[in-house]
């Protein structure tokens, strides 16, 4: 009876990270807006070290070795050590897919695409987080054997809010106008039948946090439009 309960809890639980949503390249990129006064062409520079003190890094060692040499120099013994070592490092899809959408973005939406760049623009995140939570999930994988799994209860729930900051510089670099977002927040439930899987749930929560973020900051922008394009030019 244990063992067809871990075998049954196990399966369950395996299937339930498997949900039928799916995460779609073409969503991390921008939509044109109906909105034609543009600012002149500027440089877009995202803050990635913003982005990663939310989603973090992972750097893993995989292999290393030292070794040293020994030689006599006249009466002298010297040796020498040498060594190696290599390490691979993880980052978080999302950084990546922020940073392109913020870059197409301000060359779709805010700035002019082409011609002689007048200034910058760039973006920080200033605060927030990006997490996927267990919650409840024992309530169906243990008494009730995961049978609620299988009728489209949520295994876990993924949760991202962000705040951001756009700065606008001249070509001297001289900052002429910083605008920040409120908090925006997104869920997302790994589930079957309509939920995602844990990975694109909490990806699609940070790429929907983030949009919310940048119609936000661009509402600000274009109310300055006048002053901002005098500015620059």
């Amino acid at each position: 009876m244990k063992k067809l309960l871990f075998v049954t809890v196990a399966f369950i639980s395996m299937v339930s990270l498997n949900g039928c949503a799916s995460l779609y390249m073409s969503e991390a990129i921008p939509v044109k807006e109906d909105y034609s006064d543009l600012l002149p062409p500027l440089t877009p520079i995202m803050d990635t070290q913003s982005l990663e003190n939310v989603f973090g890094i992972a750097t893993t060692n995989s292999s290393g070795s030292s070794y040293s040499t020994h030689h006599l120099i006249g009466q002298t013994g010297m040796s020498f050590n040498n060594g190696y070592s290599s390490s691979t490092t993880y980052r978080d899809p999302a950084i990546h897919d922020l940073t392109t959408y913020f870059e197409k973005d301000a060359t779709t939406n805010i700035c002019q695409q082409y011609g002689t760049r007048k200034g910058y623009i760039t973006c920080q995140v200033v605060n927030g987080y990006s997490i996927v939570r267990i919650g409840m999930r024992w309530i169906g994988a243990y008494p009730l054997f995961g049978i609620p799994y299988l009728l489209g209860m949520p295994s876990k729930k993924a949760q991202s809010s962000l705040m951001v900051k756009i700065d606008i510089y001249d070509k001297s670099q001289n900052l002429v106008g910083s605008y920040t977002s409120d908090f925006h927040y997104d869920k997302r439930y790994v589930a079957l039948y309509y939920g995602y899987s844990a990975g694109n749930a909490k990806h699609k929560t940070a790429l929907e946090a983030f949009k919310a973020c940048m119609k936000d900051v661009k509402a600000k922008i274009r109310a300055d439009y006048d002053r901002l394009n005098k500015e620059l030019y």
